[in-house]
């Protein structure tokens, strides 16, 4: 069988849909007005490029989450999909694996329930993300599962075995993927340089470049 595994933020679409969509959760909550100016700080970005591992200003804008109930969290991740701003391309190159019967599987360290919404639109055959804890319909505020930078053990645990799997990504997290396919496509504005000069000496297939 093929399978076409496609991660979602600045892949699919134009957005952190993580931080997007607790913005617009919490659009007039100060609380996470406060987190969204910390995270865009020079000192934050910095220590994130350089100090690689937990981000914490993530915990702490999910925590917002506590208390909050599942029936109501999935109706506003719902709505609020239909307002991300699709990268064409991928779309096209998604679709165009589905013409040829190619099951196409989201693989996405977002949240689930945005993930699931997704996955339905776009009529994939499955999806994996980070999902989010709820106790008895409550949100607990953390995540028991986080797929970040761990996408390989998702390919080891379900995908092992098949011969033809091609993962589309933006993440340079993902470059761990890298022996487990067939074939790994990187997915990058033609402006990021950055984004080029990694994958250049990386054992890719074409790159997906987008304006």
């Amino acid at each position: 069988m093929s399978v076409l595994l496609i991660d979602v933020c600045h892949t699919l679409y134009s957005s952190n849909t993580t931080f997007d969509f607790l913005a617009h959760y919490f659009s007039d909550d100060p609380r996470y007005l406060r987190l969204e100016k910390r995270r865009q700080s020079v000192l934050q970005r910095v220590r994130a490029r350089l100090l690689p591992g937990p981000d914490q200003v993530r915990a702490d804008a999910l925590a917002l989450l506590e208390g909050e109930d599942q029936t109501t969290l999935v109706m506003a991740a719902r709505e609020f999909v239909k307002s991300l701003p699709a990268i064409e391309v991928t779309h096209s190159y998604l679709q165009s694996q589905k013409s040829r019967h190619v099951a196409v599987y989201l693989v996405s360290s977002s949240l689930d329930i945005v993930v699931a919404e997704l996955a339905q639109i776009l009529s994939c055959d499955g999806w994996f993300a980070s999902e989010l804890g709820f106790d008895g319909g409550v949100c607990n505020g953390q995540l028991t599962t986080d797929l970040t930078a761990v996408k390989d053990r998702v390919i080891q645990s379900h995908f092992k075995g098949e011969q033809d799997i091609e993962f589309v990504t933006d993440n340079f997290s993902d470059a761990n993927c890298v022996p487990l396919v067939k074939s790994f496509r990187p997915v990058f504005q033609n402006k990021d340089l950055r984004a080029r000069a990694f994958w250049a000496n990386k054992p890719t297939a074409e790159p997906i470049t987008y304006d």
